[in-house]
């Protein structure tokens, strides 16, 4: 069912009711979100450690594996608890040589017209 195969067919290739599938999927939807609580705990944990590790390791060369040990720990945890990281993306669009020019050229005038106003005050 995970996997995108309807109840029926499975009962049917398996040889059981649809009531056996219903019940199967819900006891392994239930182990899998203990499964789930479990290792949100432990990454949790594991999280902490690494926080501590860098406390007391910064300014040290190891530094660097604490850091990259604590971020996937969060990543995990926040993944298992069904949470999204805080992040903030910014894409720059970067202008062609052409556009570059075409920018250039439009700031030249600007630059122009903001010096024949300061000529004339």
């Amino acid at each position: 069912m995970s996997e995108g195969v309807p109840a029926i067919r499975i009962a049917r290739d398996c040889k059981v009711t649809e009531r056996s599938v219903a019940a199967i999927a819900k006891r392994e939807r239930e182990e899998i979100t203990e499964r789930k609580k479990s290792l949100a705990c432990l990454m949790s944990n594991i999280a902490e450690i690494c926080g501590a590790t860098v406390e007391r390791k910064i300014g040290k060369a190891s530094v660097r594996d604490a850091i990259i040990g604590t971020g996937v720990a969060i990543d995990k945890m926040l993944a298992l608890t069904s949470q999204m990281p805080s992040t903030s993306i910014v894409n720059f669009p970067i202008p062609s040589a052409e556009e570059r020019a075409e920018l250039n050229a439009i700031d030249r005038k600007l630059d122009a017209i903001a010096a024949k106003l300061r000529e004339t005050q």
